[in-house]
């Protein structure tokens, strides 16, 4: 066998694009109205990308999706650019005309970006219930990490202000909410780590997580670990991770309060259905469930806190808001 050479490779991947490419364009000649989501990220080289994925109905009345564009953006990520380079691939595929809308995330140098763009910006609502729950729960890094933002060129997210910024109010909230679990253990069960209805919401991660760090814990405390399995820097290292019952109780609560924010990112996340329609929906049922009162004051205080800021990030953005009507 002769490995084919570097030249031949290159001649081969250029004739299957550029098949490809034309298999696309018949069929977006064939298609109405398209949807379009975009976005822009680097990768640990600093090297930018763009990608460009075409949503749409085909003849057989089923939900396609394709990648229209997948381009290097070495260019400085100002909103003339992103404007330009857009606009410039959509035509490339004659489809500029048919494209409605467009989905991307809330950076103000994508926001600005559509001020030259006839389609209309809808913002990722995952992006925003993602950013509901970072601000309400105080869920910040510590250290800055690079992002999108911090990159020369890349223009900050006005839109979210407080996604990296400290609310002294919610933070105090916050911690009356742990500063209260004392006052309701003594007429709760026991034990949490006994409790049958600890993982009351299979659908959310973290009950997972923490029923299985509590397992953990409590196998290696009731086996007796000792220096000969564990050497005391293992000890030293996982008593770090210890949670004490109140710690727990915390946990359970944030769980279940984060139940229908899991659910509501799943339903729209679906990639076989048109997920814009189910977008309203889902908002106004997690509106309805956090205005649900439990009588537990910490469970309703995390209501709370995640109701003000789903006010502030959907109803609050009224342009947005409006176009999910």
């Amino acid at each position: 066998y002769k490995a084919p050479t570097r030249r031949t490779v290159q001649r081969q991947l250029k004739r299957l694009h550029n098949n490809h490419e034309q298999m696309l364009l018949i069929e977006l000649k064939n298609i109405d109205t398209l949807a379009v989501t975009t976005d822009l990220w680097s990768d640990r080289k600093l090297n930018s990308y763009m990608c460009l994925t075409g949503h749409y109905i085909n003849s057989d009345s089923k939900l396609n999706s394709k990648v229209l564009s997948f381009t290097i953006f070495p260019e400085r990520h100002t909103s003339e650019n992103i404007s330009y380079t857009i606009k410039k691939q959509l035509k490339r595929l004659q489809v500029y005309e048919k494209t409605h809308a467009i989905t991307c995330d809330g950076a103000s140098n994508m926001r600005k970006s559509f001020n030259t763009l006839k389609p209309k910006r809808l913002q990722c609502l995952g992006h925003k219930l993602h950013l509901v729950v970072c601000n309400a729960l105080c869920l910040w890094v510590k250290d800055q990490q690079l992002s999108e933002s911090s990159i020369p060129g890349k223009e900050n997210d006005e839109s979210f202000p407080d996604a990296n910024t400290n609310n002294t109010n919610d933070t105090h909230n916050f911690d009356n909410v742990h500063s209260t679990v004392d006052d309701e253990i003594s007429n709760d069960e026991p034990d949490i780590m006994d409790d049958e209805d600890s993982s009351s919401n299979e659908d959310s991660d973290i009950s997972d997580n923490s029923s299985e760090m509590s397992d953990l814990i409590n196998e290696h405390w009731e086996e007796g670990v000792t220096e000969d399995i564990l050497s005391i820097t293992c000890v030293q290292q996982l008593l770090k991770f210890e949670l004490n019952r109140d710690e727990w109780e915390i946990l359970e609560h944030v769980n279940e309060v984060l139940g229908s924010f899991s659910k509501a990112t799943k339903l729209i996340s679906g990639k076989k259905y048109s997920t814009i329609g189910l977008g309203l929906f889902a908002i106004t049922s997690l509106k309805e469930k956090l205005e649900e009162r439990s009588g537990k004051y910490e469970i309703d205080q995390l209501k709370d806190l995640l109701l003000n800021q789903l006010t502030n990030y959907f109803e609050n953005d009224f342009d947005q808001y409006e176009l999910l009507k």
